[in-house]
């Protein structure tokens, strides 16, 4: 028998391939008269796949306060209170609803119904209810609300179906839905897409390029428009 096994047994101990205990013993079978094993060529990792560059931060929240703050010394989003993170696809999702197990209804945030008033009406009272009795039966998250600190410069998608949700300092284009509560946005610089079912809504910021929407069934809307603006407004009301 050749010293081939031998020397192959050394080179893979010496190029990590092979367990230095292992080879022992693959030398004590070969002056045993036995046939090693075959060395096992090493199989180059799989590079681990980068995570998709974030393209917006989604914020939700139900029965409780939540503030999303524009912060720049932030990379993408910190949260202070109650909440789950998930990536869906390239956007940062932070959850701060107040989840209830089988609940069958759909996520959708409003736009695939044709009348997003309606959706609250119809909706909204059967999710009131269970978070009332959620909250009776000891549930704290009325009393603890969500802070989220984003990079201004990243555009925002807010959701709250019940409570104050307040967005401040944002760059980037923000879209907003609260089925009741009030919405105050403030020092926002891109357009803005509101809708509000029942609740007061306000917004302060400056905006000189594209189209913003604000959109309330049942509520007052006060638009303060700061210096730099540029943008025709066009306000309609059936009620109010």
């Amino acid at each position: 028998m050749t010293d081939d096994p031998r020397r192959k047994i050394l080179e893979a101990v010496a190029a990590g391939r092979m367990d230095p205990g292992a080879a022992a013993d693959a030398l004590a079978d070969l002056d045993a008269g036995f046939e090693p094993d075959e060395v096992a060529e090493p199989v180059p990792e799989a590079p681990a796949r980068p995570r998709s560059t974030i393209a917006s931060v989604k914020v939700d929240g139900n029965f409780r306060s939540i503030e999303v703050i524009g912060d720049d010394s932030v990379n993408e989003a910190v949260a202070d209170g109650p909440h789950r993170v998930r990536w869906e696809g390239d956007v940062l999702v932070i959850d701060g609803a107040a989840v209830f197990d089988g609940d069958d209804d759909s996520d959708d945030d409003g736009d695939s119904r044709p009348d997003f008033g309606e959706w609250f009406r119809t909706t909204g009272p059967r999710r009131i209810h269970r978070a009332r009795m959620a909250y009776v039966g000891g549930g704290d998250f009325k009393s603890r609300p969500l802070r989220v600190r984003v990079n201004p410069d990243l555009p925002l998608e807010a959701r709250v179906e019940a409570g104050p949700l307040t967005i401040r300092r944002m760059r980037g284009p923000v879209k907003a839905r609260v089925a009741a509560g009030p919405l105050v946005i403030e020092g926002f610089e891109s357009p803005i897409d509101v809708r509000v079912a029942a609740g007061k809504v306000s917004a302060r910021g400056r905006v000189d390029h594209g189209v913003s929407t604000i959109d309330c069934d049942a509520g007052k809307v006060t638009l303060h428009l700061e210096r730099g603006s540029d943008a025709r407004v066009n306000a309609s009301a059936t009620l109010g």
